[in-house]
């Protein structure tokens, strides 16, 4: 079914790409030099989650290299960002 409110295109993604990329292995850069890609067993849709994974990864790192100068450094209060742990250390700002 075919939420019409939802505008469709999501909702046709979400039900079409996962099932094309099953049991298939992840095809980013990163990995595809990793001597045991085809040799595990992908289950389900593992290897399409982490190539969205690196990928968003990617667009990330390379959006604060672009306009990551136009944000202040902000300083964390301590017990407040916990929700950036592990975050690069330009995005998460520092702790006072």
């Amino acid at each position: 079914m075919l939420d019409l409110f939802c505008g469709g295109v999501i909702t046709r993604t979400l039900l079409d790409i996962p099932p094309t990329f099953a049991e298939k292995p992840p095809v980013n850069p990163e990995r595809r030099n990793d001597p045991l890609l085809y040799t595990r067993v992908w289950k389900g849709a593992q290897g399409l989650a982490e190539d969205v994974r690196y990928h968003g990864k990617w667009r990330r790192n390379e959006a604060f290299t672009r306009i990551g100068h136009l944000y202040p450094k902000v300083a964390i209060p301590r017990g407040r960002g916990e929700c950036l742990a592990g975050a690069p250390e330009g995005i998460a700002g520092r702790y006072e």
